[in-house]
């Protein structure tokens, strides 16, 4: 039931349902529990404003973050959390420490979540950022790390807590 879009993000929560978050003009969520074949919106309007290119994590409480992005308005810092499946949203911080981006990556490993690179008017970032209350605050741990500037990148966690940029 979903319009095309691109730029969104997506979630797989503990029940194995799908979430999938935003994209290009929208900030609706939608939700499906068999496996992609059947969805339901959660919410036509999120509290966030309609964006691309941003990035979502899944934290082991259940709750899921969205963090930055492109919207109509340009690019964005904030940071937002949903504790129910994506159907309502609380914003954590409105302007976070690390430079307003899109394109970039996050992980998270227990209740970390780490933000990585990303991009804003041509400028890419090989920054590093991690925050341990839900996106409140936040700590850059490098400001260039050992990669390359880059954007529309991607990142995956292993099982010894390891993050691996691609």
């Amino acid at each position: 039931g979903w319009g095309k879009r691109s730029g969104a993000t997506s979630v797989v929560l503990a029940d194995g349902s799908i979430v999938l978050i935003g994209g290009l003009i929208y900030n609706d969520v939608w939700r499906s529990v068999d496996q992609g074949v059947n969805c339901s919106q959660m919410t036509a309007a999120a509290g966030w404003s309609a964006r691309w290119l941003h990035t979502s994590v899944l934290l082991t409480d259940g709750s899921i973050m969205l963090m930055g992005g492109w919207d109509s308005y340009g690019v964005r810092n904030d940071v937002w959390r949903s504790t129910d499946q994506g159907a309502t949203w609380t914003q954590q911080t409105a302007s976070a420490a690390w430079a307003a981006r899109r394109a970039h990556t996050s992980v998270a490993i227990g209740t970390s979540i780490w933000l990585m690179g990303g991009s804003i008017d041509g400028s890419a970032f090989n920054d590093v950022w991690c925050s341990d209350d839900l996106g409140v605050t936040w700590e850059q741990v490098t400001a260039a790390a050992g990669w390359t500037e880059r954007a529309y990148h991607t990142t995956v966690t292993l099982p010894s807590g390891s993050i691996v940029l691609m």
